[in-house]
C-alpha cells in the first residue's frame, strides 16, 4: 500500500485487485475503483480495462457507459 500511495502503477494495480476480488479482506468496491482508476490515469493498460468494467457495472461508482466506453 505505501507503493501505491507514492503513484507506482503497478502497485496501484495490484492493490485494486486485491479490494476488487476480496483476498485476505472482503471486496471493497469503493476502494478497488480508486485504485483502479489512479493507476489507469497513469497508463496502467490492464487497470484501464478493469475501470472500464467497474464503470460499466456500476461496482463501487455510479454505473456510466460513456465513461466505461472512454476507458476501453
Amino acid at each position: 500500500q505505501q507503493a501505491a500511495n507514492q503513484n507506482h502503477k503497478e502497485s496501484q494495480s495490484n492493490l485494486a485487485q486485491i479490494y476488487f476480488h476480496g483476498e485476505h479482506t472482503k471486496p471493497n468496491y469503493p476502494l478497488a475503483f480508486k485504485y483502479f482508476y489512479n493507476a489507469s490515469r497513469l497508463g496502467a493498460v490492464h487497470s484501464q480495462q478493469n475501470l472500464a468494467h467497474m464503470y460499466a457495472q456500476g461496482l463501487g461508482t455510479p454505473k456510466n457507459n460513456i465513461n466505461a466506453l472512454m476507458w476501453l
